[in-house]
């Protein structure tokens, strides 16, 4: 019937919307991810209190676009934090949320035999 036509078109179009709505946030995220990837490898080359200028020196550098506000809105959240203190609230979140998931598969066997 035409109904059903319609409602299996509507499940597909809101199927597809959902799916290009976790691609925009988790590219979000991600994109996030690089100003922090970025202050700690600064953090960790020796520069313990890197600047806006520097992340974005360091990205600018790499080839790496740079969103001023999303730059600005990381140092607002870091401020006043160091660099121990980020890993161990990092690390307080993950053991949160649980290990889930199993370990990794073994490793295949050597080629060749003894001798």
């Amino acid at each position: 019937s035409g109904g059903g036509r319609q409602w299996e078109r509507r499940a597909r179009q809101e199927k597809k919307a959902a799916a290009r709505q976790v691609q925009l946030e988790d590219s979000n995220v991600t994109g996030k991810m690089k100003y922090l990837a970025a202050y700690m490898l600064l953090s960790l080359g020796g520069n313990e209190s890197p600047s806006t200028e520097d992340v974005k020196g360091l990205l600018s550098g790499a080839g790496v676009e740079v969103n001023e506000d999303e730059l600005k809105f990381m140092f607002e959240k870091l401020e006043g934090k160091s660099l121990k203190e980020l890993m161990a609230e990092g690390k307080d979140r993950l053991v949160s949320i649980g290990a889930g998931g199993s370990g990794g598969a073994g490793g295949a066997g050597g080629a060749g035999g003894a001798g």
